[in-house]
């Protein structure tokens, strides 16, 4: 897709070229989920009659979705008329709960209060993703390990319900890690990871995740001895699931998913360009004091984009592509739903946060691969800032007597919210979120 910044409007690269979803309505147009409808279906939903799909093209940001827009308007009020009046939820994963909150920006107060039941957003990536940055900066890499410096300051945190968060850098007594970002939540009285900020001498935390990397002891990370002597935490011996590598999705084929393809979808998809780490100054975006990409001689945040841009040679139609969305109403104002809202996200997972590279940027045709990242709290891919950041609705949902949950599922993979069973944490987590979420749903289907 190509921006025109003229008339703000996306097009096809090729002249012609049209785009049309799969049986909306039906699982077909979503890769990855026909086989989620059997979960459903065992929950005793049935498809075509209670359980819809609603597939959208994920390339274009919300600007460009009217004709998804008008579709899941229709579906809505069909599927509330044939059910009686029955309301309906609106359940949304990974990319889709940015473009399920801006059909609901769009459509009037009386018609949210007729129609939807609750809004459930899982894993969203309102406040962008540094992984977003990195593929289209250098194709996505999970990199090494974290730069080798010891942290001499370290970011103290602010609690949002049971999970800790990174605020503003707090000095380190006496220059060592001694009761350094200590965690708000009660029980855990020690923070298990830190990671060194070069530019400013920062640091912060992850709980729950305790480093088995060669350099454990160092980094602020816990030796696997310290780890089995503190109370209540196990050691963690089992990373999160590298992206970037494995096979490509439908319509890919056996293409393999390498940094190199990665960065050529990122630069002709803009809705990545949508979900860049969204410049703030609230502890649920990204500040001017966090690099997100960090090279040889220069560092870039999220208030630096358009300079990456005209490094890697993009041109004036990529910077004012930038400008577009950035200022976009639906992330950039950020307004409140409307109606009943549940926000469901994994945490405690390592997430990439910034990449570290050897070199400069000097042009798009280079090859610049990441030699290290720094993490954050997260599901493996998306940031748990992001997911956070809808706490800003409180006042409006509460004016509108509209409820707002925000719901942490330790170690659940990115958008993996579905009961899965196993006995390993990510699937218990899975099936905890899936049948909570359930739980909530008015309409209640009759088992088989």
């Amino acid at each position: 897709m190509t921006f025109d910044p003229a008339t703000q409007a996306f097009h096809p690269r090729r002249n012609g070229e049209v785009t049309t979803t799969v049986d909306f309505g039906s699982p077909n147009g979503i890769p990855g989920f026909q086989g989620v409808v059997s979960l459903y279906e065992i929950s005793g939903w049935t498809l075509a009659k209670d359980l819809f799909f609603a597939p959208f093209d994920w390339r274009l940001p919300s600007a460009s979705q009217q004709q998804f827009f008008n579709g899941l308007q229709a579906l809505v009020e069909q599927v509330y008329t044939s059910l009686n009046g029955t309301k309906v939820a609106l359940w949304a994963f990974s990319f889709g709960p940015q473009y399920t909150l801006s059909f609901l920006h769009r459509m009037t107060q009386a018609w949210k209060d007729k129609h939807i039941e609750r809004f459930v957003a899982t894993s969203p990536v309102w406040s962008g993703a540094p992984a977003a940055l990195i593929t289209y900066a250098s194709g996505y890499s999970t990199g090494g390990a974290p730069a080798p410096h010891l942290p001499t300051q370290c970011k103290a945190f602010t609690a949002y319900a049971d999970t800790c968060y990174t605020g503003v850098p707090v000095a380190v007594a006496n220059g060592t890690l001694a009761n350094c970002c200590t965690a708000t939540q009660a029980g855990n009285s020690s923070a298990h990871l830190f990671n060194y900020y070069a530019h400013n001498t920062t640091c912060h935390v992850m709980g729950s995740y305790i480093g088995t990397e060669p350099c454990s002891g160092l980094l602020g990370y816990d030796t696997p001895k310290e780890a089995a002597a503190r109370p209540g935490h196990a050691l963690q011996a089992k990373a999160a699931s590298p992206v970037g590598r494995g096979r490509a999705g439908a319509g890919l084929g056996d293409v393999p998913l390498t940094p190199a393809l990665t960065k050529v979808i990122a630069r002709a998809s803009p809705s990545l360009m949508w979900a860049f780490p969204r410049a703030g100054t609230a502890n649920t975006t990204y500040t001017i004091e966090e690099p997100v990409l960090i090279t040889k001689t220069k560092n870039y945040t999220a208030f630096d984009v358009e300079e990456l841009l005209d490094d890697l040679g993009m041109g004036s139609v990529d910077v004012a592509q930038h400008q577009f969305l950035q200022g976009e109403p639906d992330l950039a104002k950020f307004a409140a739903p409307g109606v009943d809202t549940v926000v469901t996200y994994g945490t405690d997972t390592p997430t990439t946060s910034a990449a570290i590279y050897a070199k400069d940027f000097f042009s798009k045709a280079e090859t610049n691969d990441p030699t290290g990242t720094l993490k954050e709290d997260g599901d493996g891919l998306v940031p748990t800032r992001g997911s956070l950041r809808g706490h800003e609705w409180a006042a409006a949902q509460v004016a509108l007597g509209r409820e707002l949950k925000h719901w942490p599922y330790p170690l659940q993979p990115h958008a993996a919210c579905f009961g899965g069973g196993g006995t390993d944490a990510a699937a218990k987590a899975g099936t905890e979120c899936y049948t909570s979420v359930l739980s909530l749903l008015v309409h209640k289907p009759t088992a088989p």
